[in-house]
């Protein structure tokens, strides 16, 4: 009996350790299959927030130890990226988080810059009535935000363009304003060079409500201007005709009194300039000196502040048709040659000196793996190319150059060397009398 209980106890100790062998096996098991869990899990973890921070560090460039994001932003990133916050945003670490916050701050604040932009204009070439100074003064302040070079300029160049046809609006819309209450006041006051001058300034307004306020006045103006020369001419006429009358029938003891007959080529206009012209003899005495031949020419006169077309008559030179008052002159004294009539800021003026094409303008701005792109406002800094869209003020000007130097007669706000400011008046009336080709000659 004793054996037999022995044994009985020897395979009941048997099963236990039998049993607790299996419960052992079964909790490694299952600890085995938790840790590769967790594992996994910290794994897919890791992974989801390493794959969200290369996808936003993707979207960033660094440039002088300055991150910003890049040119070409991607949309589809973006979307990617609120999605995934929307199911899985509780998954990122802090700093994933932080990433994604921040690449949505400055996307959104790109796209915001470009809306307010865009709402600038009514159309393409004119813009709205909500634009004013303080409106395009804190718009360019909050461009300064954005960090790439590339997206700000072309902003930057959005807005100047806007800014340069606030200013030219403004100034026009004054301009036109004095010019019509003097009209309104006293129609002989107004002189062709306000009538010329306000028709200029109406093509230059780009608003819309603005422009349509002073269709009707221009045209009145303009057409009460041209009924007023017909009769002074007409009247002046009659008096040439009555002095050369009385002269031929005034007795012969009487003394000689000169008849004021004026003398019209039929080209002649009112002078835009009130300075002293140079006389012809020290015209052709200039040229001469300059190594001019050409037999017709565009003469910047620094002395007397003028502008004027000379011609020439055998070896003399005098001056053709109408001066022009010269605002300001930053061309060297010398000869140049126009190399285009600018009436867009768009396209490029080369500016290498060892190009065989210095100083030559292209209209066709889409060779950009040949010419360089390059931000730079100030043509005389910028090489191998000047982009016009850098400089909107040059937007309306002659380019002119010689072998040496580049230089620009404009109407605009510049304050880089080598300019000659103009009225725009003086810019419209060059335009219809010059040409590529055409010498010019500062003295």
């Amino acid at each position: 009996m004793s054996s037999n209980s022995h044994n009985s106890r020897q395979q009941q100790t048997a099963q236990r350790k039998l049993v607790i062998r299996r419960r052992k096996r079964r909790i490694g098991l299952t600890l085995s299959i938790l840790l590769v869990v967790v594992a996994l899990g910290l794994s897919g973890w890791w992974l989801f927030n390493h794959n969200t921070a290369q996808k936003v560090q993707a979207q960033y460039e660094t440039a002088d130890a300055q991150r910003f994001l890049k040119t070409n932003a991607s949309k589809g990133t973006l979307r990617q990226l609120q999605q995934a916050q929307g199911l899985f945003g509780w998954l990122w670490r802090p700093a994933v988080a932080q990433q994604v916050q921040q690449f949505q701050k400055d996307f959104n604040q790109r796209r915001q810059h470009d809306q307010r932009l865009a709402q600038l204009l009514d159309g393409k070439a004119y813009y709205r009535n909500t634009v004013s100074a303080q409106v395009l003064s804190r718009l360019d302040q909050a461009l300064l935000q954005e960090k790439n070079q590339t997206v700000y300029q072309r902003q930057k160049n959005r807005l100047d363009t806007v800014q340069v046809w606030f200013a030219q609006t403004q100034d026009g819309n004054q301009f036109i304003d004095q010019a019509y209450q003097t009209f309104q006041k006293d129609q002989s006051q107004l002189t062709q060079e306000q009538v010329a001058e306000a028709n200029v300034y109406y093509k230059l307004l780009k608003n819309r409500q603005i422009k349509a306020r002073w269709q009707t006045p221009i045209q009145t103006m303009t057409a009460a201007f041209s009924q007023l020369q017909k009769e002074k001419s007409a009247q002046q006429q009659a008096a040439d005709a009555q002095a050369l009358a009385d002269l031929k029938n005034a007795p012969l003891t009487q003394s000689y009194t000169p008849a004021k007959v004026t003398i019209s080529d039929g080209t002649t206009k009112d002078s835009t300039s009130s300075a002293s012209p140079t006389s012809d003899a020290d015209l052709t005495k200039a040229l001469k000196a300059a190594g001019v031949d050409a037999s017709r020419l565009l003469v910047l006169d620094t002395q007397a502040n003028q502008v004027f077309l000379a011609q020439r008559s055998g070896d003399s030179y005098t001056a053709s048709g109408s001066r022009y008052s010269l605002l300001s002159n930053g061309l060297s004294t010398g000869t140049y040659t126009v190399k285009a009539l600018i009436q867009s800021a768009s396209g490029y003026v080369v500016t290498d000196p060892n190009s065989s094409d210095f100083g030559s303008y292209h209209s066709d701005n889409t060779a950009t793996d040949q010419r360089p792109n390059n931000t730079t406002s100030d043509f005389n800094a910028a090489t191998p190319v000047f982009w016009l869209k850098n400089q909107p003020a040059l937007s309306s000007a002659l380019l002119v150059a010689n072998a040496t130097n580049i230089g620009f007669l404009t109407p605009g706000s510049v304050t880089s060397d080598h300019v000659s400011r103009i009225s725009a008046s003086t810019m419209s009336a060059l335009f219809s009398t010059v040409s590529a080709g055409t010498v010019v000659c500062v003295i």
